[in-house]
């Protein structure tokens, strides 16, 4: 099975870089895991960088939804970044802009971690 995500560290920060698409499923699941269990061992934000990711569907966002949701209720953050335009377009078609902390780039979402 192919792996969704490559993981590293960015200032400090744990950084999963996913690829592909996001349907659900086993591998969506992995993901959802890999960002608890980072919570898990203290970290208290994640980044995901999407700018390698094709497409995601309901089930997808379903998913990170409650991994989103679960972390933010142990006082965490997941931050968005690197959308490509038609997720962007999507994201905000169906309000998710709202719901999960977008970012243009890694470089913005550092800005905002150092400043609380």
């Amino acid at each position: 099975m192919q792996e969704i995500f490559e993981e590293r560290t960015v200032e400090g920060f744990p950084l999963l870089a996913l690829k592909g698409k996001i349907m659900g499923g086993p591998r969506t699941r992995k993901l959802c895991e890999r960002i608890q269990e980072i919570v898990a061992a203290g970290a208290k934000h994640v980044i995901l960088d999407f700018s390698n990711v094709r497409w995601i569907n309901s089930t997808g966002i379903g998913e990170l939804l409650n991994s989103v949701n679960r972390i933010r209720k142990q006082g965490g953050e997941v931050y968005f970044t690197a959308l490509q335009e038609r997720l962007a377009e999507y994201f905000e078609l169906i309000k998710l802009n709202t719901v999960f902390k977008l970012y243009e780039n890694q470089e913005q979402v550092l800005k905002a971690l150092a400043r609380g």
